[in-house]
């Protein structure tokens, strides 16, 4: 994923400056719901993803709904994370596996496998 001055892009979506750079919305209170999306993503992209939410929307509150613990607090946004799988469980282990073999790997997982990571 790409985020500039042009939008954002990645694979299966376009985010043009048109339709958000311009939009009075932005200024508004705004709930934003990430389910499951993040720790698909490579850590680099997902904490540029939220920065840009977090310079572009004025008042926002971000909900994060993963399957695994994600540190995204020093980003200026409000965020509540859910976790269930950790990655060096038996459990967690099998999860990524299952994941990894069906093409759909976490790509998130080890950056902050459980809560110390993130202090």
């Amino acid at each position: 994923m790409s985020i500039g001055k042009e939008g954002a892009q990645g694979p299966g979506c376009s985010l043009q400056p048109h339709s958000l750079a311009e939009a009075k919305w932005l200024r508004l209170p705004t709930y934003i719901l990430s389910e499951c999306v993040l720790v698909y993503m490579d850590p680099g992209h997902s904490s540029t993803l939220l920065a840009w939410l977090a310079a572009h929307f004025a008042c926002a509150t971000v909900v994060i709904y993963e399957q695994v613990e994600q540190g995204y607090g020093m980003l200026g946004l409000a965020a509540g994370v859910w976790r269930e799988i950790k990655p060096h469980d038996a459990f967690g282990r099998q999860m990524c596996a299952n994941l990894q073999s069906r093409g759909c790997p976490l790509r998130g997982i080890t950056t902050t496998p459980d809560l110390e990571a993130h202090c």
